[in-house]
C-alpha cells in the first residue's frame, strides 16, 4: 500500500525553494521552528498580544510566522526566509520504503521507512521505533535514538562506529536518490538547527501520520495533496499542493477530511 501512496505523492508534491545565507542567532541549534498559520493561543495564550520576533525585534499582531514550541523563539515572515526557513520546514521531505533488509547488527530489527527532515540528516526508522540519524557532513557524528528517547540521550556514532554496525550505510544514499519520494525540497539552513526525527507513523489507505519528536504531528492526504500540521487538537497550519492555504476561524474545505480522519483515529 506505501507503493501506492507514493504514486500518488509523485503527482501532487513538487516544491523548489531558494536557498539563502543569513547568520541566524545563539542557541539556534536548540529550535525546531515550524510555520504557524495562526498564533497558537490554544498551547499558549500568552500569543493574545501577538509576538515579537527574536531577529529584527520588531512587534506583529498577525501571523504567518515561525515560531518554536521548545525554545519560545519566534521569527516574522521576512526573517524567517532569510534564514531558509518556509512553510514546510521541520516537515518530512522526502521517503523511501527499502527494496532491502536493512538491520541493526546489535539488535534484531530492521528499516521499515527512511525519511529526510532536516538537509544535514537522512533518516531511518527503525521496527523498534528507534532511528538513525545518517549525516550528511563529516564535520557532524551520526545519531542513534532509540524509541522513547530524546537527542540528549542519543547515541553518537563517528563514520567508523557506524559503518561497523550499519555496513549497509554505505550504499544507502545512492538508493536514497534514485528511489525516494520528494514532498518538497529540503533547504539548506544557514545555522544548525536542533534535530527533529520520526517518533512514529501510520497508513489508512491514502491518509498518513507522521509523529515528530517535538510533539506535532504532519497528517498528509497524498490523493489531494493535503498537509496538516496539528499538536493535539490544535491545526497550526494547512498546506495544499505545495503552497499555504490562508485560512480563519475554519479549515478549507479540502483539509476537512483529513482532520476528520486524524479526530477519529483508533
Amino acid at each position: 500500500m506505501l507503493l501506492l501512496i507514493f504514486f500518488y505523492c509523485f503527482f501532487f508534491f513538487r516544491h523548489r525553494l531558494t536557498k539563502k545565507k543569513v547568520r541566524f542567532m545563539k542557541a539556534g541549534d536548540q529550535c525546531i521552528f515550524r510555520y504557524y498559520e495562526i498564533l497558537p493561543l490554544d498551547l499558549e495564550p500568552e500569543y493574545k498580544m501577538g509576538y515579537t520576533c527574536d531577529m529584527c525585534s520588531k512587534d506583529f499582531l498577525k501571523t504567518p510566522f515561525f515560531h518554536c514550541a521548545r525554545s519560545g523563539r519566534d521569527l516574522c515572515m521576512s526573517c524567517g526566509e532569510k534564514s531558509s526557513l518556509t512553510p514546510f520546514s521541520s516537515l518530512i521531505g522526502r521517503i523511501t520504503v527499502p527494496n532491502f533488509i536493512w538491520k541493526d547488527s546489535q539488535k534484531e530489527i530492521i528499516v521499515v521507512l527512511c525519511y529526510q527532515i532536516q538537509f544535514e540528516y537522512f533518516g531511518c526508522y527503525f521496527s523498534d521505533g528507534s532511528n538513525l540519524l545518517i549525516t550528511y557532513e563529516d564535520t557532524l557524528p551520526s545519531l542513534y535514538i532509540e524509541h522513547g528517547c530524546s537527542v540528549e540521550n542519543a547515541i553518537s556514532l563517528p563514520k567508523a562506529e557506524l559503518l561497523r554496525r550499519f555496513s549497509w550505510v554505505k550504499n544507502v544514499m545512492n538508493i536514497w536518490e534514485d528511489g525516494c519520494v520528494c514532498f518538497h525540497d529540503v533547504t539548506r539552513p544557514p545555522d544548525r538547527f536542533r534535530p527533529c526525527f520520526l517518533t512514529s507513523f501510520r497508513q489508512d489507505g491514502l491518509f498518513i501520520e507522521f509523529c515528530l519528536s517535538d510533539g506535532f504531528s504532519e497528517i498528509v492526504h497524498s490523493g489531494e495533496g493535503v498537509v496538516i500540521v496539528v499538536k493535539g487538537t490544535c491545526v497550526i497550519s494547512c498546506l495544499m499542493m505545495n503552497l499555504p492555504l490562508h485560512w480563519g476561524k475554519s479549515l478549507p474545505k479540502a483539509a476537512t477530511s483529513v482532520l476528520d480522519w486524524f479526530r477519529n483515529r483508533d
